[in-house]
This record gives structure tokens, sequence and C-alpha cells, in this order.
């Protein structure tokens, strides 16, 4: 027979994790928050509970927000969204909000629960990035077993990227260098060591180099956005 695992066990689990949980009931109304949801917002159970949460989601996000969870609660379908929501600072975070339908045993809808992670600083680099003029690569150094840098992969890059290598944000996104570009580990220009030792040293650098593989001249400003080794 099958031994059932108390509701308040669940609960005690829930408010152990590391990231914003919230928890609704039939009525969309929120009735649990974990513990990393009070060190975001820096608020109580007593302030939260019902709407109260509502009131920490930024004015223009939040008619988009409150439609995209009540329609999804209205069909009992999973969601996910961005809005930004005030950290206990003052400040405002872009967070990504999780939230799925739950039943009991004999399936029977009882509410919702959703878990949230905080994005703010991805979609601000997002947003610089779709900004620029100028050609922008996001790579994640990649080292042998001594530390040294031997590759190189394609996180992220925008459009004018694209447009300055004729490659296509797709077909790259995830690849090494040395498969996108072949060769590139022999290239004088030597970007693999440039980049790693930015990467690894911490350290901004500006060079101006020709590349006979590309068979251009190109101005490199790489900077330490995020420690990325492997």
């Amino acid at each position: 027979m099958e031994e059932s695992i108390p509701s308040e066990l669940y609960l005690q689990i829930i408010d152990q994790m590391p990231n914003p949980i919230w928890r609704a009931g039939i009525d969309a109304k929120c009735n649990f928050f974990n513990k990393a949801w009070f060190n975001f917002t820096g608020k109580t159970m007593e302030q939260e509970v019902g709407d109260g949460w509502a009131e920490g989601v930024h004015k223009e996000d939040f008619d988009i927000c409150l439609k995209t969870y009540l329609d999804a609660f209205k069909k009992r379908q999973s969601f996910e969204m961005e809005y930004r929501l005030m950290h206990k600072d003052g400040t405002y975070h872009w967070i990504l909000d999780c939230g799925s339908p739950f039943f009991d045993k004999s399936k029977k809808f009882i509410g919702y629960i959703g878990a949230c992670y905080d994005i703010n600083e991805n979609r601000e680099y997002r947003l610089l990035f779709s900004n620029m003029t100028s050609g922008f690569a996001y790579h994640k150094i990649i080292t042998d077993g001594l530390g040294a840098p031997i590759d190189y992969q394609f996180i992220d890059i925008n459009q004018p990227f694209e447009k300055i290598m004729g490659l296509n944000k797709n077909d790259i996104l995830g690849k090494k260098v040395t498969e996108v570009l072949p060769g590139i580990e022999k290239d004088p220009a030597d970007w693999i060591k440039k980049y790693g030792e930015v990467a690894l040293k911490g350290v901004e650098i500006k060079f101006e180099n020709f590349s006979p593989l590309l068979n251009k001249w190109f101005l490199s400003l790489p900077t330490l956005l995020k420690k990325d080794i492997l």
C-alpha cells in the first residue's frame, strides 16, 4: 500500500528551495510563498497573500502579467512569463515566472504552483545586445587540462555581428568557433588566445588584426562580462 506524504512536509521542502516559489488555490489567489520569495521582496506572508504580491509588479507589466496568469488559470495550462518585480532594495528585477496547475490523487484541480528565476542580468544584457550597432558576440571560453584556452563557444550574437561575419545566428549558437570556422585555431590573428586571456585574467584589451581566414580587418575590444570557463 502506497504511503502518502503529509502536505506539510511538501511545504517544508518547498520552503527550503533556493528560488522564489508561490502557490495559489482554486480562486487564483496566492496562499503560500517560500522563504526565498520573502528574501527577494523583503515582505511578509501577510503582505503578499491573496493579491498582495501583485503590488510589487511594475505598472508597465501589470496588465500583461495578470492576463497571462488568468488566461492560463482558466484553461488549466502551464505558463511562462517575464515581468519586473520589486526587489527588497527598491529596484525592479526582471524575473521569469513558470506556473503549472496541480491536481490531487483523484485528478481534481486544486490550484497552481509556480517558480521564479531572477533573469535581470540576462535581460539587461539582451537589451544591450539588441541596441548595439557594432558587431557583438558573447563567448564561453573552453580550456584544456592545464587551463589554457583551446576554443570558445558561441552563446549569443547580435544582428550586426551576423552581417559582418556572414554567419546565421541559428546556425552557430552553441557551437565551438573551431566548428563554425575550421582552421581558425591556426589564424595569425590568434582569436582564441586573446579572448582566452580576457576571460582567464580579467584584463580588457583592444587590438586590430587582419584575418587571412576571413580576409577582413577587425578592431576587437573583448570584455569580461561573466567568467564562463569550461
